[in-house]
């Protein structure tokens, strides 16, 4: 025989709170604090209580389904506003995945710029604890100080960006590595085997070296030939070092996540190598490369930040996740 489930005031007189702060510690109330949140959820454990999924899923369709009193509201935190953004490029698409998704699951959305708010942190804090925000999407290029301005103890959070210093939290973004092995095989098939990889520090170091990684691996397998890829500050890359570099190494296809050498190539003839992007982010117009599906990218981290909402976490993870998305080859870019 089931043991029954503990009362709320059995819970309280053993955290020593009233049924009410049990009620709302179970919920993650922002209004109880961390330290009595924990205690509440220690005690209520040690008694036998667990979250109730069937509730939990009932309560995502009321929202689904527009019923009831409450809305649970999300905050989106960008740059900038997603109009100022070049329609088609990877922003807008990642912001159309949020967006969709949330809209999906029947979560008020509410969409803040850091240029806005990035010179006032106190009113930021304040403005979402008024307004009983509980999860927040972080999105991509985000300024240092932004990040700072928020309470990471007080939300559930998922960001989009590889890199974001020592910040613990879930993310979501496209398997640059798995892509970069994608393309080159897509290459391969088609008869490339002389493939070089230009880039420039800034990007290699923002996707963490995956694209490079995957590329060096091909290589390492002897699934191409061994052409040093060429990688330079942001700046660095120029007409001359780019012509210099095919000149020396004479590579039939170049993956870049450049525009320039769309140019560039021309002064080449009839050596120029074909030119393809490692991702959907990379400017090069209808030239053939990976879809990186980032409005794929986008739902995932709305599913981390609601999946706290809904088990009622808060907090950077003691475990984070990473949920990586593959992409596919296209052979143009519209």
């Amino acid at each position: 025989m089931l043991e029954p489930r503990p009362t709320l005031k059995a819970i309280g007189e053993k955290a020593g709170v009233s049924s009410m702060t049990v009620s709302l510690a179970l919920r993650g109330d922002p209004r109880i604090s961390k330290a009595t949140r924990n205690r509440v959820r220690k005690a209520a454990e040690r008694m036998g209580w667990r979250p109730n999924p069937v509730l939990s899923r009932m309560m995502s369709e009321i929202r689904r389904q527009g019923q009831g009193g409450f809305e649970e509201e999300v905050a989106v935190l960008t740059v900038q506003p997603p109009e100022r953004e070049e329609k088609g490029t990877y922003l807008p698409r990642l912001y159309d995945g949020i967006r969709d998704r949330l809209e999906s699951l029947g979560y008020v959305q509410s969409w803040f710029h850091a240029d806005e708010w990035v010179s006032k942190p106190v009113a930021f804090r304040t403005m979402l604890r008024t307004r009983g925000i509980r999860g927040m999407v972080l999105c991509p290029f985000l300024p240092d100080a932004m990040l700072e301005a928020i309470e990471w103890d007080r939300l559930a959070l998922a960001h989009l960006n590889a890199v974001h210093g020592s910040l613990q939290a879930h993310q979501a973004h496209p398997d640059q590595y798995h892509n970069m092995l994608l393309l080159l095989d897509a290459l391969r098939e088609r008869g490339y085997r002389r493939v070089g990889f230009a880039t420039t520090l800034d990007i290699d170091e923002r996707v963490e070296h995956r694209w490079l990684a995957g590329f060096l691996a091909s290589q390492h397998r002897g699934d191409i030939d061994a052409i040093p890829p060429l990688i330079r500050p942001m700046h660095g890359i120029t007409s001359d070092a780019f012509i210099a570099w095919c000149r020396e190494h004479r590579p039939d296809a170049v993956i870049t996540t450049r525009h320039e050498p769309v140019d560039w190539v021309r002064g080449l003839g009839k050596k120029a190598p074909d030119l393809f992007a490692p991702g959907s982010a990379s400017p090069l117009g209808p030239f053939a490369g990976i879809d990186e599906q980032v409005q794929v990218v986008g739902a995932a981290a709305v599913d981390l930040v609601t999946s706290q909402l809904l088990r009622n976490e808060s907090g950077p993870p003691e475990h984070p996740k990473t949920i990586l998305i593959q992409g596919r080859f296209v052979s143009a870019f519209h």
